[in-house]
């Protein structure tokens, strides 16, 4: 599985996506070259969410999300983005300072039954806003998930 990114988030944000109420995830950069393949990132993706330790996070992965696209930004954010993203325009336009935004499309997001520690992927540490799986990682992961009956 070489088109999988592992992305850092917060607990209420995972657990909106895991929810089905959050249907967009907003970065400041998006998948667009995959070292994987050596070429332009081909989606959909498999995005991994890493939950992060913070507010009470459970500091592993604790699902995951396909996503077919993106839509990227430079103009000020719209009730659209706002309404999909479970984000404010007001929150939106603080985030982008002036810069580009991202939102990542979420379809069939699946929880894990159990969190798997960074460990378990021969990680050693979660990524600040996404990083690239390569394919030990990523088939490690589906072997866990598998064992959990769950299909990666």
């Amino acid at each position: 599985m070489d088109n999988c990114i592992l992305l850092s988030i917060r607990k209420n944000w995972a657990a909106a996506i895991l929810s089905g109420e959050k249907k967009m995830e907003i970065r400041k950069c998006a998948p667009s070259y995959n070292p994987n393949i050596e070429k332009r990132a081909e989606y959909p993706l498999r995005v991994v969410m890493y939950e992060t330790k913070a507010h009470g996070g459970a500091g592993a992965v604790v699902g995951f999300f396909d996503c077919p696209g993106y839509i990227g930004i430079a103009d000020p954010a719209d009730e659209t983005m706002a309404k999909l993203s479970g984000l404010s325009v007001e929150q939106l336009e603080e985030y982008r300072d002036g810069g580009w935004l991202y939102g990542l499309k979420v379809q069939n997001p699946r929880r894990l039954p159990e969190p798997v520690p960074l460990e378990a992927l021969h990680l050693d540490y979660p990524p600040q806003s996404w990083r690239w799986l390569d394919s030990i990682n990523a088939d490690g992961l589906a072997e866990i998930a598998a064992a959990q009956g769950v299909k990666l």
